[in-house]
């Protein structure tokens, strides 16, 4: 799951820019990455929490990280649309917004992965 969100991430990167010169396809697709985002993260949290109940672990401190970085991500997230609607609604292209925030999330992601995989070395196969 947190490879295909990656990915996610790494599309949500790239499609503002794909779709630059017609603003109409960069709404379209942008939010259309919006959905899939939102998605990809439920999915990805809903997958920890099935894995936490079925393996009967208790809470622990990786865990407190892990839904600290989800509510993170969600904040960044809804910032990014709002900031983007604002910038839609003036006439302006929204790429250096949507990256900024894209950036942001992939970097948060990519270090609670590293520190998963540092912590226990099995704890995320990549």
């Amino acid at each position: 799951m947190i490879k295909l969100f990656l990915l996610t991430l790494f599309v949500n990167l790239l499609v503002p820019s794909l779709f630059r010169r017609e603003r109409v396809r960069e709404i379209r697709m942008t939010r259309i990455t919006f959905f899939f985002y939102s998605a990809m993260l439920a999915m990805t949290a809903f997958s920890g929490t099935i894995a936490f109940m079925l393996m009967d672990i208790p809470w622990n401190r990786e865990m407190t990280m892990m839904v600290s970085v989800f509510l993170l991500l969600s904040i960044v997230e809804i910032a990014r649309s709002r900031k983007l609607r604002a910038v839609w609604i003036s006439g302006e292209s929204g790429v250096s917004v949507s990256w900024r925030y894209v950036v942001a999330e992939i970097v948060v992601t990519g270090a609670m992965v590293l520190y998963a995989a540092l912590e226990r070395k099995d704890a995320v196969p990549l």
